[in-house]
């Protein structure tokens, strides 16, 4: 299992993640991750690499390039999006689709 949290104050983001044996309750890995928020993207990659490595996992070479792929350079487009698209999912439940916009 992969148990974690996110949390920002200002600039800065710190990530805890850890695996977790489901049969034992055990804990096989954990680390804290400390960065800057312009660096997000290259910490989801870098969280994945380290899951990936834990997991043993078999990665195929698409799969280390998309690891590597980010979805934009602009840190504050990115949250614009995230934002309008959980606006978004709220209009099945009568949000209005005005306030994603």
């Amino acid at each position: 299992i992969l148990e974690g949290t996110a949390r920002r104050a200002g600039n800065r983001i710190r990530v805890n993640a850890q695996l977790i044996d489901a049969r034992s309750d055990a804990q096989l890995w954990g680390e804290t991750f400390d960065r800057e928020i312009t660096d997000l993207f290259a910490l989801q990659s870098e969280l994945a690499q380290r899951i990936s490595q834990e997991l043993r996992a078999n990665l195929s070479a698409r799969e280390k390039t998309n690891l590597q792929t980010h979805p934009t350079r602009d840190i504050l487009a990115y949250e614009l999006f995230l934002r309008a698209r959980e606006l978004f999912h709220w209009a099945g439940s009568g949000y209005s689709y005005d306030k994603g916009a």
